[in-house]
């Protein structure tokens, strides 16, 4: 199979990858990327991230 990233920061922090297979079969799933993983454990977001979204009390 052959995966690429479809679109990065879908959601802020989730990653679309998509999958190809040498049959022409495709799979898609989300992942959480290195922003997400950070902010989503309460840490700061890594450098070259984008700002975080504001959260909502």
């Amino acid at each position: 199979a052959i995966a690429f990233l479809g679109e990065a920061n879908l959601h802020y922090g989730i990653d679309r990858v998509v999958a190809v297979m040498p049959d022409g079969r495709g799979y898609i799933w989300h992942q959480i990327n290195a922003c997400g993983q950070a902010v989503f454990d309460g840490d700061p977001a890594p450098g070259g991230c984008p700002p975080p979204p504001e959260r909502a009390n």
